[in-house]
């Protein structure tokens, strides 16, 4: 599929403030694609939105979605008055630490929010979700009239609107069958225990199911084996300590689960490509 045009970061988003936010009326938004989120909400009219060239739902005054680094898409107005407040935004504005995630999964995911985003039935970014009782749009309303009115702090009080928001959105995402529950336990323990010593075996130990089993479950469920989970959520605690204190590599190491300093500087570097001395003079540039 060709894209007809990319939206990069730097001509919607100042640096200093990784978001931006504003109102727009149009009847049609050509194909296009993002280097940020980007979360849409119509405030008025209705219209046909389009994700890659092929999925196509009708959106309506109240209905939102979220879109993520990278997904093509756009829309037509079936209606004259088609309004939408577009709120594009980092990730890192929630947490420097999550300066390169880039999908909304990974990010409602991320410690600070802990909403369980792996009983899911779909994807949660793409889909059309509607603000039935008007909350969102009051967050949203309170959100734009920050960013006009610059006032002092105003991007804390969006950064905070903005994970209220995220909460909130999390809260209308159906989860599946009960197996779902055999998973969130195993990754409950995980977020618990990940300094720990931890494996599969342990902690399904008093469980009634076998281990073949278990693993399967895990995998399809999370789309990561036990040992890959195990070592992301290790890795997003070392990010984060990386971003938020002075503490040696060794010590952000053990704390994040690991006693060999090497094999944490090489897991590290697995997932965000970057050690984490790298890792944080990256942090600092910014």
């Amino acid at each position: 599929m060709k894209t007809d045009e990319k939206y990069d970061r730097e001509k919607f988003i100042k640096k200093e403030e990784c978001f931006n936010i504003h109102k727009c009326q149009g009847r049609y938004t050509a194909p296009h694609e993002h280097q940020f989120l980007e979360l849409a909400y119509v405030t008025d009219g209705k219209a046909i939105h389009k994700i890659n060239g092929a999925n196509s739902t009708e959106i309506k005054k109240g209905d939102y979605f979220i879109i993520d680094y990278g997904t093509n898409h756009e829309y037509y107005g079936t209606t004259d008055n088609v309004c939408v407040i577009n709120c594009l935004f980092l990730p890192e504005l929630i947490d420097k630490s999550l300066i390169y995630c880039k999908n909304f999964q990974t990010l409602i995911r991320h410690y600070l929010i802990k909403i369980n985003s792996n009983s899911m039935n779909f994807s949660p970014a793409n889909h059309i979700f509607h603000d039935d009782n008007g909350k969102i749009l009051d967050i949203l309303s309170e959100m734009l009239d920050e960013y006009r009115e610059k006032q002092n702090n105003y991007t804390e009080l969006i950064r905070s609107d903005l994970i209220r928001l995220l909460v909130l959105t999390a809260r209308k995402i159906p989860a599946i069958e009960s197996n779902a529950d055999i998973t969130q336990k195993i990754i409950n323990e995980i977020n618990r225990r990940y300094n720990e010593n931890l494996t599969l075996s342990g902690i399904i130990e008093h469980m009634n199911y076998s281990l073949p089993y278990i693993s399967k479950l895990f995998k399809v469920k999370t789309g990561l084996t036990f040992q890959q989970y195990l070592k992301k959520v290790r890795i997003n605690e070392a990010s984060r300590l990386l971003a938020h204190t002075d503490k040696k590599i060794e010590e952000i190491s053990a704390l994040s689960g690991y006693n060999d300093t090497d094999c944490f500087r090489k897991a590290f570097k697995e997932l965000i490509c970057l050690t984490p001395n790298e890792f944080r003079h990256k942090l600092n540039e910014n």
